[in-house]
């Protein structure tokens, strides 16, 4: 494990390094790049240095952790990429094993809170239950917190509700880089329709909606903008419904940043009060650093309250 300055976490833990583009969020992934950088070294092969690859020696690397900590699960790939576990390839299991091991490890490394997203939301709802079987686990590990990454409405659709058949002892959703609105359905967030449906005196019909403990929901949002070369813009309005929408459900609500870009008021603020934000259309490019992650005037850091270890 390393420390990182991802700002949700305290370290990263990379058994597993590499991927291969899913959809667009994968576009500018500073992963590849750094990966490139570092091709020939630390274990990344010089020909294919973002191949999905498993680190053996990298395993058990959190037992050697006594302070607790919060960790990143690979930070340079995806755990549940499909090639790795040979998922729906016959034959193709002999790696199954070191799946089971970073299950153990994360099983016996009570002190830490590990975290883990992916894209492959349809690898991690077929393969996780089936770790947990063949760890004689019932119900989910109480240290382990299972995440799918989105960048807009239609990967939200598709990966959200896969989350959501996994057992896990938090779900968590990141938003990151954001790249179009996304609307967290009610049931996403664990409401279901009342049956005192009712009539205004206009006549449009009112849905009340009730708050289901029972079912499992979606329990921590992240969400953050584009880094990096190439990045694209996230309108604020994206950000505040998302905003809204966890307020609304009481689920922890964690802006990570702006990205490259900052919003009109930000920007001005940054340049000085003679600058013209006219010559700002909605978003200017300023950098990470300078576009920061204040969001109408304060930051959002909001984290489930098991996260403190």
């Amino acid at each position: 494990m390393s420390a990182t300055n991802i700002e949700w976490a305290k370290k990263v833990w990379n058994p597993v390094t590499g991927c291969t583009p899913v959809s667009r969020g994968c576009d500018h992934c500073y992963a590849r790049r750094f990966a490139r950088r570092l091709a020939g070294r630390f274990g990344y092969p010089y020909r294919r240095p973002f191949w999905p690859t498993v680190h053996a020696d990298r395993i058990s690397a959190p037992l050697r952790w006594r302070q607790g900590q919060i960790v990143f699960v690979d930070s340079m790939g995806d755990l549940f990429h499909p090639t790795l576990w040979g998922w729906r390839a016959p034959g193709r299991w002999d790696t199954w094993h070191y799946l089971l091991e970073i299950a153990h490890t994360m099983r016996l490394a009570r002190q830490h809170r590990f975290i883990i997203l992916t894209k492959r939301a349809e690898v991690m709802a077929d393969l996780w239950p089936r770790v947990l079987s063949k760890l004689n686990v019932q119900g989910p590990l109480p240290n382990v917190w299972l995440g799918v990454s989105v960048e807009d409405q239609a990967t939200a659709e598709d990966r959200i509700p896969l989350l959501l058949q996994v057992p896990a002892a938090i779900r968590v959703v990141s938003i990151e880089p954001m790249l179009g609105p996304v609307k967290l359905r009610h049931d996403w967030l664990g409401y279901t329709k009342a049956t005192g449906n009712f009539r205004t005196h206009e006549g449009r019909r009112q849905v009340e909606m009730a708050f289901d403990s029972s079912t499992p929901r979606i329990d921590w949002v992240i969400c953050g903008g584009e880094t990096g070369p190439g990045a694209r813009p996230m309108h604020p309005d994206w950000v505040r419904k998302v905003r809204d929408d966890c307020a609304a459900a009481g689920v922890p609500f964690f802006f990570k940043s702006w990205g490259e870009f900052a919003p009109r008021e930000r920007a001005t603020e940054i340049y000085g009060p003679d600058y013209d934000p006219e010559k700002i259309v909605l978003m200017a490019s300023v950098g990470k650093r300078r576009a920061g992650r204040i969001l109408d005037g304060r930051t959002h850091d909001e984290v489930p309250e098991c996260l403190n270890v």
